[in-house]
């Protein structure tokens, strides 16, 4: 770096010429020295202002104003150049430069004109406060990669090889298909189908930069890898900011309001970027809206145990104008009592720190879960597997699982099931073949002594099924076969079975409290969908992994040859309509 002297000496045309040779190549190759030449030459303008000269006056305080606003380097440079030593003529930058020097005043003015120019600097930073710099929107750390289906390449235009994330950018998901963005760290934000955001910084210098981004609409699971402090992930929406360092949470925009759940750590929850912060921590759930302060509340239920929406069919009581008919099929215990009346579906829960594995659907990519140990998922080809997402939004819905060389699960068929929704969709052959999810109905730990509050699934032998027979509501998919089943029976797929009110569940012998009440409450309350069929004459899905309890074979043998059928449960009257003999599932978004 070039002493004062030298570079006074080469402003003034004295520097010897191998040195100016020497400082110019230096120069060339260092914009702090660059940019110290061209202070000079600012200095050299500022001087002449002082003495009067009205045009230098005025390139004086576009000089000083350049200084407070912060312009760049390469902005200074060009603008200095041009205002002072008229860079525009044919003569080099490095000429001008020293033509500059040589105009300025030598050392009796230049005390004087120094001062000037710093109270005229006073006076102006004074008058003409400095604007709030705007970071530049390259800040934005932006999403390295888009991990989509081939509906939302189609609906993009592009793919996977030539997509990039910009400034500015709308991503808007068809209805059809979710995606993943994943950041270089290891965070990832899986949005689901429909769901619209942009990338885009705030105007605010001191919130801009790093992970930004804006839910539009629709909803998203994030995990997010711990972040610098001073530059958390952001996600804005219409009515809040959510300020992230380090978790797992689900975030959806839906109406006039935004909807947070926080499955582990914690979130920062505000109106807007200035505004009281909420902290919402794992477990916890905060809606927020224009007119309404966020509060924090505890799910009423977690839709990981108790999924679904409160009107579903799985959550749905029967009524007091439920009628009922025995069954008129051969009975479920004509060979003798039940022995395994239970088996065990054991959904499987994705793990917030586990690595980031794609789902394939026959080679397709269809999503992604974090999930460590993919060894313990069932590898039976005809078994669905069900895999919670930890945010408590959706599951997959697996069927026929085969494990890739890379980690990643390939299915035959891969569906998203929405926590909140139905628990219902449209037959598809194999994992869903009458439309029911393999979610529903699962009896799960611990229900049958603290109370089961939801209808249950079976399966029973197609023996007992109506042959030819279509299934009821509300079931769907192809009718029993021409001869398999029974020409007299009365059970079809999406029968609800139920104890008859008049079935006093305190005199079956199965005392007033415990597994054995509980369950015989929950038939004549609830009630039991038949949902599939299968080898055994009747057979309860279990939501846990374990051997039969010693209650249960006693207590389904007492309790199956008093169920009925509720012949008019329809859309019109769920559970066969009237006044519901329960209380509704609780709303799983606090209203």
């Amino acid at each position: 770096m070039p002493t004062e002297q030298e570079l006074a000496a080469y402003l003034d045309g004295t520097l010897p010429a191998a040195e100016r040779a020497r400082l110019e190549a230096e120069a060339e190759r260092d914009p702090a020295l660059r940019r110290q030449l061209v202070q000079q030459a600012r200095m050299e303008g500022a001087l002449r202002a002082a003495l009067g000269d009205e045009a230098a006056a005025a390139q004086m305080r576009r000089s000083v104003l350049a200084v407070v606003q912060g312009q760049s380097e390469a902005a200074l440079k060009e603008s200095v150049l041009s205002d002072t030593v008229h860079l525009r003529r044919a003569r080099s930058w490095t000429e001008s430069l020293a033509l500059a020097w040589s105009r300025a005043f030598r050392l009796p003015a230049l005390v004087g004109a120094v001062s000037v120019v710093l109270l005229a600097f006073i006076f102006w930073q004074t008058n003409f406060p400095a604007p709030r710099r705007i970071v530049p929107i390259a800040s934005l750390e932006l999403p390295a990669r888009l991990l989509a289906t081939r509906e939302v390449w189609d609906e993009l235009k592009t793919d996977a090889a030539r997509w990039q994330a910009v400034p500015g950018q709308r991503l808007q998901l068809p209805t059809n298909a979710p995606a993943t963005l994943a950041f270089a760290d290891g965070s990832a934000l899986q949005l689901d189908p429909g769901t619209v955001i942009e990338f885009s910084a705030p105007a605010e210098t001191a919130f801009a930069g790093g992970k930004q981004l804006r839910l539009v609409a629709g909803s998203l699971t994030a995990q997010v890898k711990p972040q610098p402090p001073s530059s958390p992930l952001r996600v804005h929406t219409p009515h809040a900011v959510v300020t992230v360092v380090g978790t797992e949470f689900g975030l959806s925009v839906a109406g006039t309001n935004t909807q947070l759940e926080v499955v582990s750590g914690a979130v920062k929850l505000a109106r807007n970027l200035t505004g009281r912060a909420l902290t919402v921590g794992a477990g916890e759930t905060a809606v927020a809206s224009r007119d309404q302060v966020p509060q924090t509340s505890r799910l009423p239920r977690n839709p990981l145990h108790w999924p679904f929406a409160s009107e579903s069919v799985w959550n749905r009581p029967l009524g007091s104008d439920a009628r009922f008919e025995p069954v008129s099929a051969r009975p479920f215990t004509a060979d003798g009592p039940l022995l395994n009346p239970t088996r065990s579906r054991r959904p499987h829960l994705a793990d917030p720190g586990g690595p980031l594995r794609g789902v394939w659907e026959n080679g397709r990519w269809r999503g992604d879960i974090r999930l460590t140990d993919v060894g313990s998922l069932p590898r039976v080809r005809n078994e669905p597997v069900v895999i919670l997402q930890p945010a408590r939004r959706h599951a997959l819905e697996l069927l026929g699982i085969q494990l890739r060389a890379d980690g990643d699960i390939d299915a035959a068929v891969v569906e998203t099931l929405d926590l909140a929704g139905s628990g219902l969709g449209p037959a598809q052959p194999g994992l869903r073949p009458h439309g029911f999810s393999s979610l529903g109905g699962l009896l799960r730990f611990g229900e049958p002594h603290n109370g089961v509050r939801h209808v249950l699934s079976a399966r029973v032998s197609v023996d007992r099924l109506r042959s030819g027979a279509s299934p009821a509501w509300p079931a769907r998919g192809n009718a029993v076969p021409p001869g398999f089943g029974s020409a007299t029976s009365n059970l079809r797929i999406g029968t609800l079975l139920a104890l008859p009110p008049e079935v006093d569940v305190a005199a079956l012998g199965l005392g007033d409290s415990g597994p054995g009440y509980e369950l015989a409450s929950a038939l004549q309350d609830f009630g039991m969908y038949v949902t599939g069929v299968g080898p055994e004459p009747l057979l309860v899905l279990l939501g846990q992994e374990r051997p039969g309890a010693e209650w249960e074979q006693a207590a389904f043998n007492r309790l199956v040859p008093l169920l009925q059928v509720v012949v008019n449960n329809t859309p019109e009257t769920p559970g066969g309509g009237g006044t519901p003999r329960r209380r509704p599932a609780p709303e799983l978004v606090p209203r």
